[in-house]
């Protein structure tokens, strides 16, 4: 009986290590510093107002609409999710590093799901890693790059493509489990096509984003 135990309390320890495990063995740590936008392209910028086509699976709700980020001042930028029939569903504000939702409809205005979507949002527009101290790991082998942070008891990983300073790919791992993932496609223009997000857990969230647009901000 007591192997038998020792035997489920090695297997259980073992299934922890492995799981835990965030960086894969093909990454090799190289450095350990604050991350700019020179080693990673920004999803939004101050110059560029950018327009989604947008669909929002929230519990067992489902919302589409459009999506607009758009810069208000130098320090200033709101991302606004409007439904097909013009009914604002939330406003978030984003100055320096910072989210915080200012508006949001009725039957979504509780904690849980504003905490909800300004996280997730924030990570969607990388802001968990760029001006935030990160480890990076290097995969010589596929010539792309890892980031790691930490934040909130979460872990934070973000994969660039191959030669590229553009993420593709960004997971949040839990104690045990990934929590969310999100993965990018860029177009000719170099600009985000598309993103998905699909967070995990009691509270479960998916996003869907496809650019129509993107502008100037003085046009």
């Amino acid at each position: 009986m007591a192997i038998f135990r020792l035997k489920n309390l090695y297997l259980s320890s073992l299934f922890i290590l492995l799981t835990s495990c965030a960086i894969p063995l093909k990454y090799k740590l190289a450095d350990q510093r604050k991350i700019t936008t020179s080693d990673v392209k920004p999803l939004v910028s101050a110059d560029n107002t950018m327009l989604y086509k947008t669909q929002i699976f929230l519990f067992n709700k489902y919302y589409t609409g459009l999506l607009l980020h758009k810069q208000t001042d130098s320090a200033t930028s709101h991302l606004v999710f409007v439904t097909e029939l013009g009914m604002k569903m939330f406003d978030i504000q984003i100055k320096k590093d910072s989210l915080k939702m200012v508006y949001c409809f009725g039957p979504m205005n509780k904690p849980k799901i504003t905490n909800l979507l300004e996280t997730d949002m924030g990570s969607i527009l990388l802001y968990q890693l760029i001006n935030k101290t990160s480890k990076i790991y290097v995969n010589k082998k596929q010539e792309n790059t890892l980031y790691t942070t930490k934040a909130n008891g979460k872990k934070y990983l973000y994969y660039t493509q191959a030669n590229s300073n553009r993420i593709a790919k960004s997971l949040v791992k839990g104690k045990l489990f990934t929590k969310q993932k999100t993965v990018y496609k860029f177009g000719p223009d170099n600009l985000p096509e598309s993103v998905s997000l699909k967070h995990k857990g009691l509270l479960r969230l998916k996003i869907k984003l496809n650019r129509i647009t993107t502008t100037k901000a003085n046009d």
